[in-house]
Formats: C-alpha cells, structure tokens, sequence
C-alpha cells in the first residue's frame, strides 16, 4: 500500500486520486517500501520511518553505465580502425605517390646524376630529383628481401656498411631482362643516398641485374631515373 502525497491515507499502489481528499498522485511518485510514505526522487532514507531504499536512479544508473561502456567500446574499435590506417598510409602513400621519369638517355657519374634530376624537365615538371635509396627500393620486384619492406636493412633510415647492410641485400640470381624492375630496367641506378655521414666516395644504388642494394665510387658511370 502507498499513501497520499498530501493526507496519508492509504491507497492502492496504483491508484491516481485520493479517495478522501481527492488529490492527483503523481505515477511517477515513489514511496517508501517499509512504510509507503511519499519518498523524494533523490532520496534513499525514508523521512518518515528511516528505512533504507533503493535508489530511484538505478535504473537510469544502470542504463547510463551500459552506454558509457559501448560508448567507449565503439571508440577503441574506431580508435584502432584509425591507428591501423594511419600506419598503412604511412607506410603505402610515399610509394604511391611517386613518380618516376624516363631513363637518362646515357650514364653518368653520382654529381651530375644529381645535377641531372635538379635541372629536368619532364611531362611538364621542373621538381624532379635523384630518388633516395628507400625510393629507389620500391622499384625491385621478384626479390623480396630487397623489395620495399624487405629483410635488407638498408634504408633511407641506416645506410651505413656495419649495421645495416646484410647478407640478403646481395640479391637474388641475375637476370637481364627487366624482371627485378617495375619498370623493366636492367644494370646499376644511382640513388642521393651517402653510405654514412662524412662520406665523399661512394652513394647507395641498386642492381637490377640481381635486385642487389649496394654501394658505388661516385665517380663510376650509371643509369639514372629522377622521381618527383
């Protein structure tokens, strides 16, 4: 049984007027589960009799915390789907975006391959330039331990003989038609990058007779491909 919110009386728990004094009860209105007297919605402790009861927001509580979590759920999915892009853009869109010239119609030594590049132009583009070693990798193909990503620890990143040059960046077995290119190239290409700091002498490159990365004298002579 409840009583009125406003006489007392006792009242059926679904009753919407009071029978003596004829007041609307509010259906919302909660009471106390010990005595039945009106309880406010904020309150646990019965005023009239002490008793404890159970929040009135604990439903709501309950709902609220079941959508905080798939709330917070749904952004550790969409946080990790953004991660997960973020890296693999990183990793694909410098190799997608290049742009690759023609052959240099000759070979040349390591300064004026870089001259070369600087001062062409090209399908209506004057930007173009000697691509670095990690560039020029992404040109190998049907070798992978020399391809981009692969096991070679030659990168734009470590280009020194001791630590970053292994054993796999010798290559695969050679072959003279094109098949370690993209774009069908064979023999050795120049890359802008110095072996280690404070090196004059020699500049990374690739072979692609063999899908090799390896090193030369500046002064040898070989093909050029500029990149933008």
């Amino acid at each position: 049984m409840k009583k009125c919110i406003k006489c007392g009386q006792e009242l059926a728990n679904d009753a919407l007027f009071c029978h003596i004094c004829g007041e609307k009860q509010s259906p919302k209105q909660k009471f106390c589960s010990n005595c039945g007297a009106p309880i406010t919605r904020e309150g646990v402790f019965c005023s009239n009799c002490g008793a404890k009861n159970e929040s009135t927001n604990k439903m709501t509580e309950s709902k609220i915390k079941k959508i905080t979590n798939k709330i917070k759920l749904n952004y550790s999915i969409v946080g990790f789907v953004l991660f997960f892009t973020v890296v693999s853009l990183g990793y694909w869109i410098p190799i997608i975006k290049l742009e690759w010239s023609n052959k240099a119609p000759y070979n040349m030594i390591w300064s004026d391959a870089f001259e070369y590049c600087n001062n062409l132009d090209e399908g209506g583009h004057s930007d173009w330039r000697l691509p670095t070693i990690s560039e020029l990798r992404t040109l190998i193909q049907n070798c992978p331990a020399t391809e981009a990503g692969g096991e070679c620890g030659v990168t734009d990143n470590c280009l020194s003989w001791k630590e970053c040059e292994n054993n796999v960046c010798r290559g695969c077995g050679n072959d003279y038609n094109g098949k370690y290119s993209k774009l069908g190239d064979t023999g050795w290409f120049w890359s802008s990058s110095v072996i280690q700091s404070g090196n004059q002498y020699h500049r990374r490159g690739v072979n692609f007779y063999n899908g090799q990365v390896d090193t030369a004298f500046v002064v040898s002579e070989h093909y050029v491909r500029c990149v933008r």
